[in-house]
């Protein structure tokens, strides 16, 4: 009998009741459990396919699934942010790059880059993708001195 294919469907889990109403943004990271069921009910369709799905908030909790679960043969990675900060959705791919876990989404690099819209404007830039004028200012001065058409 030939080997079954381990998936994982993980998702971010940094959403819920927090007291007072939900937190700026939870609603659209609560979207991503839609996303997962239906995800979920695609991959269920699959033949020799054994599917694990999970919630993660924190790259330790991702670390412990991993431990505790795998190997996995491929991810479905649909974590847009852990600890309710997007910046943690990187580690995602890094550790399952760490572990040789093929996966679906972008690569570490990728998203980091499109986390500094500089960084992603030069790099496209590079790359020969036309880009607006724009520029990086971290000082008053360096604004005034900026000659951008209104409005920018």
């Amino acid at each position: 009998m030939a080997r079954r294919t381990r998936i994982l469907l993980v998702y971010n889990r940094d959403y819920g009741p927090a007291g007072g109403g939900p937190k700026l943004g939870e609603e659209a990271r609560a979207g991503v459990l839609k996303t997962a069921h239906a995800a979920e009910k695609a991959v269920e369709k699959l033949k020799d396919v054994e599917l694990r799905v999970e919630g993660v908030d924190t790259p330790a909790s991702l670390v412990e699934l991993l431990d505790r679960e795998g190997p996995f043969d491929v991810a479905i990675n649909l974590c847009e942010s852990l600890r309710g900060d997007p910046r943690y959705e990187i580690p995602v791919p890094v550790l399952l790059e760490a572990r040789g876990v093929d996966y679906t989404g972008n690569p570490p690099l990728a998203l980091r880059l499109c986390l500094d819209k500089g960084k992603a404007r030069q790099a496209l830039a590079e790359a020969g993708v036309p880009t607006p004028a724009g520029g990086y200012i971290t000082t008053r001065a360096e604004l005034a001195a900026m000659e951008l058409p209104l409005p920018a």
